[in-house]
């Protein structure tokens, strides 16, 4: 039994505000598949566990979870070390990598923490999964990516069953850009 051909390459970019998922055509015939933010989404956190052993999520639909909603009540949509596990905003995780920030909480008398680069990761993977449907794919990373956070990214993508690799943000613009030429170009020419 041989194993089916990608028809695409698939790229994911998680930024502070806004995420995206790029597939770019192996065969110049079909179409690129962009998948961005749009009015049924919100920027992209990721659900803090309440209790050990729940998974972390990643809530980028409109509109959000209530655990988020920053409101008194439930008691669980405020993030805070005596008030429980809401939402860890992907924003603050890019601003907090830089220092090693860790956000922490408390449910039901248990503290929890989740640092800046392990929510980056979970984030950056889980909408991977969600959007590429288990195929390779390359995750688009800024260039102060530090060594240790891009081992951590691979890390946290393998043991989430993914295969990632990474790719430097100038060099996913310039693909972008020459995919589309070449993409405009075959049009003309078929």
């Amino acid at each position: 039994m041989t194993e089916a051909k990608p028809e695409y390459a698939w790229g994911v970019s998680v930024g502070s505000m806004s995420w995206s998922t790029y597939g770019l055509p192996l065969d110049p015939s079909r179409g690129v598949v962009v998948r961005n933010r749009t009015a049924k989404h919100t920027a992209a956190s990721l659900l803090l566990p309440r209790t050990v052993g729940e998974s972390i999520r990643l809530d980028h639909w409109g509109p959000s979870h209530p655990r988020g909603s920053g409101r008194s009540w439930p008691p669980e949509a405020i993030v805070g070390k005596e008030v429980g596990a809401g939402r860890f905003p992907m924003a603050a995780a890019w601003t907090g990598r830089h220092d090693n920030l860790s956000w922490q909480w408390k449910f039901d008398q248990q503290t929890h923490e989740l640092s800046s680069l392990n929510a980056i990761a979970a984030g950056v993977s889980e909408l991977a999964k969600a959007h590429v449907n288990d195929h390779p794919v390359s995750i688009v990373i800024p260039n102060d990516f530090r060594q240790q956070e891009q081992q951590k990214l691979l890390d946290t993508c393998t043991s989430r069953g993914l295969n990632a690799s990474l790719l430097w943000l100038p060099i996913a613009a310039s693909l972008t850009c020459g995919s589309r030429r070449f993409s405009r170009h075959c049009q003309k020419r078929g």
